[in-house]
C-alpha cells in the first residue's frame, strides 16, 4: 500500500502504518452538551468547545430540571421563604441565565451556543432533544452530582449510552493535564468480531484532530503469561497482529490520506484491564469503543467491558453504536 510501512518491537507486537481515507470526513455540525450543574459537566464544556472549534460545530446546551432532595435543600437554605412549588420555576430561571452567560462568552470566542432548559427524566429529554435537533454528538460528564469522588458512572450517562443512536463523548477530568487537545486515540478491537464501523468513524475523527490512532487487540489469556509456553504466546501474538493489520489495511483501501495508525497486540487476563493499562502507558487522550458485541448483542450493560473501561479510564471515552 503506498505510503505505508510497519515495524515490530520485542516488547509487544506493533505495526505502524499511514492509511488513506478518501471519503469526506465525518460531519459534526451540532454538539449537544448535557449539563446537570456538576463540576464534571462543567469540565465537559471545555471538551465540547475544543471539538466544536475543530469540527466547526454549533453547541447546544441542555439542562433537565429534576426536583431532587439535594436541590430542594439547596434552594430552601438560600431562600427560606420560597414557595416549594416555585422552586422548579426558579431553577429553570437560574439555568437559563447561566446558559445566556455561557452563550455570550462563547460568542466572543467565535463559537455558536444555544441553551435549552426543560423538565422530565434527564436521559429521555437529552435523547429526544438530540433527535429533534439533528445532533451529531452528545458530550456528557462521566459522573453526575453527588458522585464526584467515586469511580461510578452517573446513572443518566449510562442510560443515554445504552439508548443513544448517535456517538456519545464521555468527558473525563484529567488532573494535571489540560482538558483541550487530543493527540492519541485508542480503538480496542476484537478481531473475532466485525465492528469496522467503529474503526472507520474513529479514523475520520482522528484525522480532523490530527491525532495518532492506536488500534489495539487484547489477547485475553484468562491466566498469567508464564502459565503458557513462550512459543505459544509468540505465535498467538503474531497471528493476532497479522489479522489486525489486515483489518486496518482493508478499511484503508476505501479511504483518503494521512492518518497515522499504530496497531498493537498485548495480552491480559481481562480485556478491559489490557485496555486501561495501554491507555495509561501510551498517554492516550481518548478511547473509542462500540456498544455492541458478538452477534449484535448489546455490551453496554452492567459489568460489560465498555462500562468498566468508562468507569476506570484515565481519559475521555467516545462510545459508538455500530
Amino acid at each position: 500500500m503506498p505510503g505505508s510501512g510497519h515495524k515490530i518491537s520485542n516488547s509487544h507486537l506493533t505495526v505502524s502504518l499511514v492509511v488513506s481515507w478518501g471519503k469526506a470526513l465525518i460531519k459534526i455540525e451540532k454538539i449537544l452538551w448535557a449539563y446537570d450543574g456538576s463540576e464534571e459537566a462543567k469540565a465537559a464544556l471545555n471538551h465540547t468547545v475544543f471539538l466544536a472549534r475543530r469540527f466547526g460545530s454549533e453547541i447546544l446546551g441542555i439542562h433537565v430540571v429534576v426536583l431532587t432532595r439535594r436541590l430542594l435543600y439547596e434552594y430552601l437554605r438560600r431562600h427560606p421563604q420560597i414557595d416549594i412549588y416555585s422552586i422548579l420555576d426558579r431553577v429553570e430561571e437560574d439555568y437559563n441565565k447561566e446558559f445566556a452567560s455561557i452563550g455570550e462568552e462563547l460568542k466572543a470566542q467565535g463559537v455558536s451556543f444555544k441553551g435549552y432548559v426543560c423538565r422530565n427524566e434527564p436521559d429521555k429529554e437529552i435523547l429526544k432533544y438530540a433527535a429533534d435537533n439533528g445532533v451529531d454528538l452528545i458530550v456528557m460528564g462521566k459522573r453526575g452530582r453527588g458522585l464526584v469522588n467515586t469511580v461510578l458512572v452517573g446513572s443518566t450517562t449510562i442510560k443515554v449510552l445504552r439508548r443513544s443512536k448517535i456517538p456519545v463523548f464521555v468527558a473525563k477530568r484529567r488532573n494535571g493535564k489540560g482538558e483541550e487537545g487530543i493527540g492519541n486515540i485508542l480503538v480496542p478491537l476484537d478481531i473475532s468480531e466485525r465492528l469496522d464501523s467503529v474503526l472507520g468513524y474513529t479514523i475520520e475523527f482522528a484525522k480532523t484532530l490530527n491525532a495518532v490512532l492506536h488500534v489495539l487487540y487484547v489477547l485475553s489469556l484468562h491466566m498469567y503469561e508464564y502459565d503458557f509456553p513462550h512459543s505459544v504466546i509468540r505465535d498467538l501474538r503474531e497471528l493476532s497482529a497479522k489479522e489486525l493489520r489486515r483489518r486496518v489495511e482493508r478499511i484503508s483501501l476505501e479511504k483518503g490520506e494521512g492518518v497515522d495508525i499504530r496497531t498493537d497486540v498485548v495480552y491480559a487476563t481481562n480485556p478491559y484491564l489490557g485496555i486501561i493499562d495501554y491507555a495509561l502507558t501510551h498517554d492516550i487522550d481518548l478511547i473509542s469503543m462500540g456498544t455492541h458485541g458478538r452477534k449484535g448483542v448489546k455490551r453496554l450493560v452492567l459489568g460489560s467491558v465498555t462500562e468498566k473501561v468508562i468507569s476506570d479510564s484515565p481519559c475521555s471515552v467516545l462510545v459508538l453504536n455500530p
